[in-house]
């Protein structure tokens, strides 16, 4: 935790030790996790890119178990990856609402409107598209760019 830096090294030295990759990991992780986001996140990607096979399985097999995050940076970084995976879950549900509703309703989607639905990220444009598929005469309109 007093050098970052040297845990990291260390992590990249010893990352596919099998008896001792672990540990190291998880104290570069630690001492990254007290700087700036920027070098952390940094410091998160390298340690994390660089183990060896044995070592990553091992790590994720630890943090499968329930291990709860200690550091604030880790907590937020799992806080920002949960909400961005629960927008990408709605997201990908609300498109596949939309094909449903035109599927039901007999109106043909070309593979290209079909990739344009399922890759909305825009979920007011969807709610959108969702609301004109029910009553709209065809998958062009319910497409249209007009609000």
């Amino acid at each position: 935790v007093r050098d970052p830096e040297l845990a990291v090294l260390s992590a990249l030295a010893h990352g596919d030790d099998p008896e001792r990759g672990v540990e190291v990991a998880l104290a570069a992780l630690a001492g990254a996790a007290g700087l700036d986001d920027l070098r952390a996140g940094l410091y998160h990607d390298v340690v994390l890119g660089n183990l060896g096979a044995a070592t990553r399985v091992a790590l994720e097999k630890l943090m499968a178990t329930g291990y709860v995050f200690q550091t604030e940076f880790a907590k937020k970084h799992q806080a920002i990856g949960r909400a961005e995976g629960e927008a990408r879950g709605e997201a990908r549900g609300k498109a596949e609402g939309i094909l449903r509703v035109l599927e039901a309703r007999g109106l043909r989607v070309t593979e290209g409107q079909r990739a344009r639905i399922v890759a909305s990220t825009d979920h007011e444009q969807l709610d959108r598209w969702l609301v004109r598929a029910v009553t709209a005469e065809s998958t062009a309109a319910v497409l249209t760019d007009e609000p």
